[in-house]
């Protein structure tokens, strides 16, 4: 297991398995700037903190005007506003951030600003987006538990000798992208990549291959969040079919363009919104799994 430290506690893990691949436990702390729709002129500074399991948290730490602070009393007494909110925001680096279904923490002092806090169901990252339940995307990107072992990989090994040193050579091939015909829903590609790193222990350097897959899956039209929602439920639970294991959920972004449609939005190009959630999955305890045991094998 490598470590890599990161701000306030918060690191990622990287665990590297016997198969090459590098699979992320991704744990974010974001330092930025909030505020409700329409009030960035008294946003607050606050650090927004994701852990896949426990899902999303909105720590405010200071207090920038009484209009906030006002916000939170009516929260926590349920007096005025509803029982969640979207909230926005931007990181140290003018990105944008929407915070979806935010509910303020009863336990915290409401009176003052520092150390209140906000649950969070989802979190938006690269798009301001008033309401996100009729927000509309035409194309999604996922990332799943064993992709990248059901898609497939070959090995090519050679060994040679040179006086009395042994020399071995291994070629790996990857298979070309995936494309299927989903008729009415669209079109779906199924994408390997991957790539040589490193990483250091006491003695020695670790060669490592990270296999990257991702499933891009693009719509003849915008639909909301909600069906892109089912759609990635359905292609999570097809996949736990085709494995024999639970299949969870990487990574999740989404994009505005369609079949047929170029990737700009806004006059520029259009880099999706990744999608923040609680995916109570945790890489260290994903059982080990080769091609052969699938229930269902790609080829």
């Amino acid at each position: 297991m490598l470590v890599i430290a990161s701000e306030e506690g918060c690191e990622e893990q990287r665990e590297v398995s016997k198969y090459g691949d590098s699979r992320m436990v991704e744990k974010k702390c974001i330092e930025g700037k909030w505020w409700l729709p329409g009030q960035e002129a008294i946003a607050a500074s606050g650090t927004l903190t994701f852990d896949p399991q426990s899902g999303l948290t909105l720590t405010v730490r200071r207090r920038q005007s009484r209009s906030f602070d006002e916000i939170l009393l009516a929260m926590a007494a349920d007096k005025e506003l509803r029982a969640h909110v979207v909230i926005f925001g931007c990181d140290d680096s003018k990105n944008p951030i929407t915070l979806h279904r935010c509910v303020c923490n009863r336990q915290s002092q409401a009176a003052e600003i520092e150390g209140s806090s906000f649950i969070v169901q989802s979190a938006f990252l690269g798009a301001h987006l008033s309401n996100p339940d009729e927000a509309r995307f035409g194309s999604l990107q996922i990332e799943i538990d064993y992709l990248y072992v059901w898609l497939g990989q070959s090995a090519n090994r050679r060994v040679s000798k040179l006086s009395e040193d042994w020399t071995y050579t291994e070629a790996i091939t990857l298979p070309m992208p995936i494309e299927l015909d989903l008729g009415m829903h669209g079109t779906m590609q199924l994408l390997t990549s991957g790539g040589t790193g490193f990483s250091w222990n006491i003695n020695e350097r670790l060669e490592t291959t990270r296999w990257e897959s991702r499933i891009w899956w693009q719509l003849p039209k915008s639909v909301s969040l909600n069906v892109l929602d089912d759609y990635l439920h359905t292609v999570c639970r097809l996949f736990s079919l085709f494995v024999g294991k639970p299949v969870y959920l990487r990574g999740y972004q989404l994009m505005r363009n369609c079949i047929g449609e170029p990737q700009i939005h806004e006059g520029k190009p259009d880099t999706g919104v990744e999608v923040l959630r609680a995916r109570y999955s945790d890489a260290g305890n994903l059982p080990e799994v080769w091609g052969t045991q699938f229930t269902v094998l790609f080829q």
